[in-house]
């Protein structure tokens, strides 16, 4: 191997910096913008709205939703209610 291939190969085989940092901050903007802009927009389309407003009217955490059976407890809740009232 020659000493010229060895040196292009290190010069196009590294990164700079600058580069990471750009990267990032790009990466960052792009997060803030889909969290802060985007979301917000959809959450504000009629249907959309519609769902979140029946999601809370339940009394359903949003932010568990995924980590429980939210909807079969639901049924668990309306089956006992008629215990509970009497």
């Amino acid at each position: 191997m020659t000493e010229r291939s060895s040196s292009a190969r290190t010069a196009h085989g590294t990164r700079s910096c600058c580069g990471g940092s750009i990267s990032l901050a790009l990466c960052m903007i792009g997060i803030v913008a889909i969290w802060g802009w985007v979301l917000p927009a959809i959450g504000s389309l009629a249907g959309v709205h519609a769902a979140i407003q029946r999601t809370e009217a339940q009394g359903i955490n949003a932010g568990a939703i995924f980590y429980t059976d939210v909807f079969h407890s639901l049924e668990l809740r309306r089956a006992n209610q008629p215990v509970v009232q009497r």
